[in-house]
């Protein structure tokens, strides 16, 4: 399947692939042709959107698979998707293999929205403490440390290597908040891209932060045990079944692990002898694949631990939703705030130690 290389300005946006998704997903369960459907589809809707949906009826038109379409577009679909869409049209569900797309990928647009809120007021703080700090360093501590002059105290060596700096304020007192702005916009950008789909993207702008980490997480999980359950009841060969389900999550280790337990698989091992203990496959997902291989169960298994998963994802939204805003306001406003606090109230404290002491 090839993968397209898109320019930054032609990648498809996180919101355009949602809407897509939903689209595609509600003419398959029309019973619409999709070549048809989305070459009309692309004139209702007009713009970039509609030109895009054309472009896939135009693809289907000629023959193409709708995952080679997607995958040969400009817009850059994330390969996660396309083989998602792949999976969905081998088994004759794909309205039901973009609806496993379309709770996540909603999820990760809610995350996005809500990280930017989140950090707008924080941001605001530190760059008005910031500045106070550059007007201190500028043209307070000067002022300041004439009064300690000769006098042993602590404040004052501070205070002479803030004299020091100030020779230097014109480059590295507007770099710091250019950097925190740029820092802030290039995270808005790429985090609007549909590659935030991506198992990776995500984890690289979202897994750093409480709760939303462990969200990803939950949901590639998901995905691969929804996914493999189709799969499983359409009686797919299983070692094929886990590749193309590794495969659809987006996740280069949890791919490679995948391609073990097929292997082994194939070598006429059963499915129970085969899992071991991967950080890229949950414990709890392994236990299930064991003991429904086992006891002939594994279609059961597997939606049980997608409804798990998900449940667990959703819950960890909700928590980032309710407690993500106050933790970023308290630990960076608080912090900056603090620091300059310490710093104007402690330098002043120092010097009234000093004028009691004469």
């Amino acid at each position: 399947m090839a993968e397209s290389q898109p320019s930054a300005a032609g990648a498809i946006s996180l919101d355009e692939l949602i809407a897509l998704n939903d689209e595609i997903a509600a003419l398959v369960r029309a019973g619409v042709p999709l070549d048809r459907g989305l070459w009309r589809l692309g004139g209702d809707l007009g713009g970039r959107l509609g030109r895009l949906a054309a472009r896939l009826g135009e693809g289907l038109g000629r023959g193409e698979s709708l995952a080679a379409a997607l995958g040969g577009s400009d817009a850059g679909f994330p390969p996660f998707y396309c083989a998602v869409v792949e999976a969905g049209a081998r088994t004759g569900r794909l309205a039901a293999a973009l609806e496993t797309v379309a709770g996540g990928t909603r999820r990760l647009a809610d995350a996005r929205r809500m990280v930017v809120a989140s950090m707008i007021y924080p941001l605001f703080v530190f760059l008005l403490a910031w500045g106070l700090f550059v007007l201190f360093v500028s043209r307070i501590a000067a002022a300041l440390l004439t009064v300690f002059e000769g006098a042993p105290v602590p404040a004052a060596r501070l205070l002479e290597a803030f004299v020091f700096l100030r020779a230097s304020v014109a480059y590295w007192g507007p770099a710091v908040p250019i950097a925190a702005v740029f820092a802030f916009g290039w995270w808005w950008h790429r985090a609007s891209r549909g590659t935030l789909a991506e198992p990776a993207t995500a984890g690289l702008l979202l897994g750093w932060l409480p709760w939303l980490g462990p969200m990803v997480r939950a949901f590639r999980q998901a995905a691969f045990a929804e996914l493999l359950g189709l799969l499983v009841e359409h009686d797919w060969p299983l070692p094929e079944a886990i590749r193309l389900a590794a495969e659809a999550t987006g996740n280069a280790k949890m791919r490679r692990w995948a391609e073990q337990v097929a292997a082994a698989i194939e070598r006429g091992e059963r499915l129970g002898g085969t899992i071991r203990h991967s950080p890229h496959c949950s414990p709890v997902l392994q236990w299930l694949l064991r003991s429904g291989h086992d006891r002939g169960t594994l279609q059961a298994a597997l939606q049980h631990a997608a409804e798990i998963y998900h449940r667990r994802a959703v819950r960890l939204s909700s928590s980032a939703q309710l407690y993500l805003a106050p933790l970023a306001t308290l630990l960076i406003g608080g912090s900056a705030t603090t620091a300059y606090v310490l710093l104007v109230f402690g330098t002043w404290m120092s010097l009234l130690r000093t004028v009691v002491s004469w």
